[in-house]
This record gives C-alpha cells, structure tokens and sequence, in this order.
C-alpha cells in the first residue's frame, strides 16, 4: 500500500500489524511502528511519527535486522528537514544514535588497518 502511495490504507494496516504483535515479538512490532512512523512522516504527521519512533527506537536497540535499518535509514532522512519542529531534533538525534550503534560488522573489519 505504501508503495502504491495509498497511505491511508498503509498506515491502518501498520496500526493492525503493530496491534497484533505482543510484546514478545520485539523484531515484528518494532519493524511495524517504525513502518507506521515512515508512513506519518511522509504524510506531513510530524509529530505522531516523532512519538512512534521513540517508542520504536527504545524496543529496537539489541535488534540488528537490516529491515530495520532501512527503515531507521529512512525515517531519518524524512524527518531531518523538519528539525525547526518541536520535538524533532529529539527524534533524529534518537535515530542518529540508533543508526551509529548499527554499524554493520563488515564495516568495521574493513576499517581495521
């Protein structure tokens, strides 16, 4: 739906998915709040997609799916052109952090001297 740029339709679906998941799918709710978030923040919901991704972020910080990143990836360079809305600057610096802890292993081995 989200690709179809049906982001209505998207984003219910994303509230459903997130609903269904207990807390003991940590990887599936967190992968569809931060769909949601996506969703919110292309649709101008600044602030709604602000509070999901706090609460994402805060549920995401052992997981290292590279779904996940995309989407933390994503969310960050949507958000980041609204950093003068309150709030925001919270939420990126959040993502920021998230996204440096995540740096992939290869990375680092190829840094190695």
């Amino acid at each position: 739906m989200e690709q179809l740029r049906q982001f209505a339709a998207a984003g219910q679906h994303s509230e459903r998915a997130i609903s269904l998941r207990g807390n003991g799918h940590v990887r599936s709710r967190a992968f569809s709040q931060l769909r949601l978030a996506n969703i919110l923040a292309t649709q101008g919901e600044i602030d709604h997609a602000c509070a999901i991704t706090a609460n994402a972020i805060g549920s995401t910080a052992q997981l290292s799916s590279h779904r996940v990143s995309e989407l933390l990836h994503s969310l960050y360079a949507k958000l980041l052109p609204h950093m003068a809305a309150t709030g925001v600057d919270d939420a990126v610096g959040a993502l920021s952090c998230a996204l440096t802890a995540r740096v992939p292993a290869y990375l680092l081995i190829d840094a190695e001297p």
